[in-house]
Order: structure tokens, then sequence, then C-alpha cells
């Protein structure tokens, strides 16, 4: 099925062309010179997916376009949902608190010294104090609320399951299409 309002990008590693998804899943992209691209959608709730590996973008097949060859057609691939993790934060005593930043963090291999952590997508909790975090890729996440943010000068950012840090956070996995 196709999927509206996606945005398509055409990257050479000097300049990006973009280009709007029609109503049938369609899309030209026109102005590009003889060169080497990466070919990458976008759209709202949707993982970001590249031609020949959905979700890594430095990994995506190259499409080269010459003077001999100017047209490369049947550029397709899918986008996923992803995941999505969802919940409320309150005080302690139960009221919700609203304004506060929900990411989900993950490990990554870094050099000593830097924060193994990072992320790729977060939420704002609503008045009443939910929240939904959406375009989450399968992984094992640990969750990180932020009063900072909101103002909230009399409290501390924490991690799922009343953890002060990352590394002592529950563990929260996630396969791609699952929702908690």
């Amino acid at each position: 099925n196709a999927i509206p309002n996606v945005s398509v990008e055409a990257e050479n590693g000097h300049y990006v062309v973009y280009a709007t998804v029609d109503s049938t899943g369609q899309y030209t992209i026109t102005g590009l010179t003889a060169d080497v691209y990466k070919v990458c959608a976008a759209a709202n709730d949707f993982l970001n997916g590249c031609y020949g590996n959905p979700f890594d973008s430095s990994k995506a097949a190259t499409v080269t376009l010459s003077m001999q060859s100017p047209l490369a057609e049947n550029i397709n691939f899918p986008l996923s949902a992803g995941g999505r993790i969802s919940g409320r934060v309150t005080t302690e005593d139960g009221q919700p608190l609203s304004g506060i930043w929900v990411t989900p963090l993950y490990r990554i291999d870094v050099p000593p010294g830097e924060s193994p952590w990072s992320s790729v997508s977060r939420a704002v909790t609503d008045a009443e104090g939910y929240y939904t975090v959406t375009r989450l890729i399968s992984q094992t996440y640990r969750i990180q609320f932020d009063p900072t943010i909101a103002g909230y000068t009399s409290l501390m950012s924490e991690y799922y399951a009343d953890a002060e840090t990352a590394e002592t956070a529950q563990d929260v996995p996630l396969t791609r299409t699952q929702r908690i």
C-alpha cells in the first residue's frame, strides 16, 4: 500500500535532491547529475528507509547515473512503522507530569570516555502524563525520563524502574512491530 507524504531523497555526498511520493506510491527525482547516489525516504510515524538496506543509510545500496544511463527505474523499498513504547509519567503520589521528555536509549560501541548510549526518537508527556514514542527499531532500550526540559527544578532525571542511571535501568526489549 502507498504511504502518503513520503519524502524521498537522493544524496551523493555533496548535495541532496528531494521528491514527494504521490498517492500511488510513485516518485520521480529530477535534476540529478551523473554520479553515485543513495536513495532514502522518510515519513511521519515510519522508520526511515533506504534502497538496498531499509534501516541503515550507511549500508544502503547505491544507484549509479551516467551519461550513458541517466535514468534509474524501480528504485523501490518498504517503510516500516517500527516499534512503539507508551506509558504514563506520574509523581510518587500519582499526579501526572506533563512536558517530560521520554527517550529510549540503546547501547552502541564507542571509544572509551564517550557515552555508550544513543537514541532514535523521543516523546513529550501530555497534560495527563501520557506519552508514546514511535519509529523505534528492534533493540533493547533503557528509558530515560527528563523533567528538566519542562522546568521541574525539584525533580531529577531518572530511568525506567526507578533507576538513577542508564547503566542500572531495567532493559526494555522491543521488536520492530511490537507495541509496549
